[in-house]
């Protein structure tokens, strides 16, 4: 998925509607948790570019009886976000990923054709 402020918008917006549904359903301290875990786990796409939608998601916790954190950073992207900012963290974070899950493919294709050789296939 795109990062683009329209996309992110869209996204927001499906999980505010989740969300409703959800609490519709059952609105106990237990499913708000779970509201607050998915938003938790959506929150670093957002930070810290998209300030308004960064504001809606702290509104909705807030909704919810919670509060989010600053987004915690893994200890492989630690030092690239302090010397370039989370900006940069992000990208080199998206970057690594789709470097490897490309390299995984090759990998793959390449196990696949050694092993339709060597059986005749």
């Amino acid at each position: 998925m795109g990062e683009s402020a329209k996309r992110l918008g869209s996204l927001l917006l499906s999980l505010r509607l989740s969300i409703s549904h959800l609490r519709s359903l059952e609105d106990s301290e237990r499913t708000r948790c779970a509201c607050l875990k998915l938003l938790e786990s959506w929150f670093p796409l957002y930070y810290p570019e998209e300030k308004e939608l960064i504001d809606q998601f702290y509104a909705l916790a807030g909704e919810l009886g919670g509060s989010l954190q600053q987004p915690n950073v893994g200890w492989k992207y630690y030092p690239v976000m302090k010397l370039f900012g989370w900006s940069t963290m992000k990208k080199v974070m998206m970057n690594w990923r789709k470097a490897k899950m490309l390299a995984h493919k090759k990998l793959d294709r390449l196990r696949f054709s050694s092993a339709s050789q060597r059986d005749g296939i």
